[in-house]
């Protein structure tokens, strides 16, 4: 668990995870320098064992304060590997490959999986024991997430599973007020996941590096589960397990994204470890129907401002009227007959 300035909402979310049906093996704590009374919180409930303070800890690449949700993660499971040297490591089962699903030695894979918990989700009773239900169904998903609901209003969606464009732009694809009435459950292969509930398998978070540091807030979700599938595995949405959100939501239909403090904040600048920037403009061309009627709207602008453009252009003085050619061709006949008639 990460918390910054929770403890609103920490009591709430410490007697919803001692209420799991299926209760964590281990509860590590990480509080990233908060100003309230969240760490005290977490260590009268955990065990000053169980929790850890990043006052004061520098980011190696820019040098000053990193209290991102990615590097207190890194942090928690740097001193759970303190904790854990001169003990053997006993969970490890053997791999299960190919359809007929032998055993092969060859291919070890890691039974240990990681509960990533926000100082303001809470999450249903039954919450990891559905996540861990899926991955023993889905062997091949190594990545798992909950249903988001609001925290004052349970039956108002926040997401349910993520999705974006090549931009990575987040997109929940729920409306901005929309009632929870089990329309989003077919949900199972997304994109990516909330961070939020996220239930990830230990080898697989550190083969792939964890979150990246560059994207300190919204984004560290969309650039690691890319990773994840990029790698070959599944990242799946459990609508039955429930996980009950404070704040905004995360990026919906056309709107910018939600900071994790409150507020709005446009898409990160940062460059993701896929190599491909990370604008906040590009939000149309998700629905083609709603980007044409964008361009179309531009272009009547752009004309629009082209003609204002000229009537606010000054107009120059202009001389006297030419005359015209129909009148100087009339005028030529009676030239004609008074010179006719000087000469005669």
């Amino acid at each position: 668990m990460v918390a910054h300035n929770g403890g609103a909402y920490l009591p709430t979310v410490l007697a919803a995870l001692a209420a799991q049906t299926r209760v964590a093996d281990q509860v590590l704590a990480a509080d990233t320098g908060s100003t309230d009374n969240s760490g005290e919180l977490l260590r009268t409930e955990l065990g000053e064992r169980n929790v850890i303070s990043l006052d004061g800890r520098r980011n190696r690449r820019q040098g000053e304060a990193h209290k991102g949700f990615g590097a207190a993660v890194d942090a928690v499971l740097e001193f759970q590997a303190r904790q854990r040297q001169g003990v053997p490591d006993a969970a490890r089962i053997p791999a299960l490959v190919g359809a007929s699903g032998t055993a092969s030695d060859e291919l070890p894979v890691c039974n240990e999986w990681i509960w990533l918990l926000h100082d303001d989700a809470a999450p249903a009773p039954d919450a990891l024991q559905l996540l861990l239900e899926a991955t023993e169904r889905a062997t091949t998903a190594t990545v798992v997430g909950c249903k988001q609901l609001d925290w004052d209003n349970h039956r108002r969606l926040v997401d349910v599973g993520l999705q974006a464009n090549v931009w990575f732009d987040r997109f929940t694809l729920v409306g901005m007020d929309e009632h929870d009435q089990g329309q989003h459950d077919i949900n199972s292969d997304m994109f990516a996941v909330n961070t939020a509930g996220m239930l990830v398998r230990r080898d697989v978070f550190e083969r792939l590096g964890g979150f990246d540091p560059a994207l300190p807030g919204p984004g560290d979700d969309l650039d690691f589960c890319a990773r994840v599938r990029l790698a070959g595995d599944r990242v799946l949405v459990v609508p039955a397990a429930h996980m009950f959100h404070v704040g905004p939501a995360p990026q919906r239909l056309g709107h910018c994204c939600s900071h994790p403090q409150g507020g709005n904040l446009p898409a990160p600048q940062a460059r993701t470890r896929l190599g491909r920037a990370v604008p906040s403009d590009r939000h149309l061309l998700r629905f083609p129907v709603l980007a044409c009627h964008g361009l179309l709207a531009q272009g009547t602008r752009t004309r629009a401002a082209h003609v204002c453009r000229n009537l606010r252009r000054p107009v120059a003085p202009r001389g006297p009227a030419p005359q015209p050619q129909v009148a100087r061709q009339f005028a030529k006949p009676a030239a004609f007959g008074a010179q006719g008639r000087a000469r005669e």
